[in-house]
């Protein structure tokens, strides 16, 4: 605790509060289990603790900087650190990746999110072609639910047989009992798209 008071009195306030949650979660585990309350802290009790939080689903993040706290004090008392074993290596890297494909991931675009990008392709496009060509784009992608290498081409020159071209599309009209609405076939995917729902969930 004393170590963790030199932290309190710095400018890491909120590490020190993080910090010290981790250590009453780890004594409260220790407790719990009925583990021995001796220092330096046992390596397979910090092993247990991890595999407890895992278990937990606590955020990869949170359960890196508890570990990092467990560290910072065994460091300042003068005791062994317990990261750098080996397994525990193993466990905190994996708790890493984690965290990175989090990052990684991204949200789902939804019908909201198209009509606020397309409301900003006027303030952000050069010319009224190029705003008309990126509206077209993501209301065909969005509904058609392309992915990105299906639109967009890394090789100016060279044949992508993942795009989707022109040759797998059929652009028709079709009847309807008040008037007629165009339809998008799509022969890559054998689906049909039909251009007045755009218009219906875009207005």
């Amino acid at each position: 605790m004393e170590a963790l008071l030199l932290l309190e009195d710095s400018r890491e306030s909120h590490l020190w509060q993080v910090y010290h949650e981790g250590l009453q979660n780890f004594l409260s585990f220790r407790e719990g289990m009925a583990l021995s309350a001796v220092w330096p802290i046992p390596l397979e009790q910090i092993r247990e603790f991890l595999v407890v939080m895992e278990s937990q689903d606590l955020p990869p993040t949170k359960i890196i900087t508890y570990m990092e706290g467990l560290s910072f004090i065994s460091k300042m008392v003068d005791h062994p650190d317990p990261l750098p074993d080996p397994l525990i290596c193993f466990m905190i890297s994996r708790l890493k990746r984690r965290t990175r494909r989090s990052n990684d991931e991204y949200s789902p675009v939804t019908i909201e999110v198209l009509r606020s990008l397309l409301g900003t392709l006027e303030s952000v496009c050069r010319s009224p072609y190029e705003c008309m060509l990126f509206r077209a784009i993501f209301t065909v992608a969005f509904f058609g639910v392309l992915r990105i290498e299906e639109i967009v081409a890394n090789h100016q020159n060279i044949a992508q047989p993942e795009l989707l071209y022109l040759s797998n599309l059929q652009l028709t009209e079709a009847p309807k009992q008040q008037g007629k609405y165009q339809q998008f076939h799509c022969h890559k995917h054998n689906s049909t798209l039909a251009a007045t729902t755009w218009c219906h969930w875009l207005s």
